[in-house]
């Protein structure tokens, strides 16, 4: 018989105590964010202990405009009133 030495909760224990929505965290589980997570009948189990890889989550930062080589950025179109 084999013996798991890890205790699993479900997602909506998980997600109370990572303060997200189960249908965050359930995301999280199919998009294998969660290390650990297993479907069971259905039933998503997750280590009591996982933490969510959180650096890879969301959306990524924008990067700053960079006009092309060439183009004056400065003034455009505004006149010193002459």
């Amino acid at each position: 018989m084999i013996q798991i030495d890890t205790k699993y909760i479900t997602i909506k224990e998980y997600a109370d105590s990572v303060n997200r929505s189960v249908q965050r965290v359930r995301k999280w589980c199919t998009s294998h964010k969660v290390q650990g997570a297993i479907k069971v009948a259905g039933v998503w189990l997750l280590p009591q202990n996982a933490k969510p890889d959180l650096k890879s989550v969301g959306r990524p930062a924008k990067k700053p405009y960079k006009a092309p080589e060439g183009v004056d950025r400065g003034e455009r179109g505004v006149t010193d009133g002459n």
